[in-house]
């Protein structure tokens, strides 16, 4: 159990969001250095949801992710 109160997508919503065109970014929400051990907990919700490593945009090599961001961006 996570001592920490979070508030990731639940895995039906997950589930739904696979249906659409959307794409994840996976975070561990640290706001120290001494969080960055939480990072397995920023993957977990993905995993748990079935999300697709393609579909994460954090993954995606760098041209390909700055090519996202810049046609995303407001």
């Amino acid at each position: 159990m996570r001592p920490w109160a979070r508030l990731d997508a639940s895995v039906e919503v997950l589930y739904r969001a696979r249906e659409l065109d959307v794409a994840f970014v996976v975070s561990t929400d640290s706001h120290h250095t001494r969080e960055l051990a939480r990072r397995e907990w920023g993957a977990f919700p993905e995993t748990r949801g079935w999300v697709d490593r393609s579909r994460i945009v954090n993954t995606w090599p760098r041209q390909r992710f700055l090519a996202w961001v810049a046609t995303h961006r407001g």
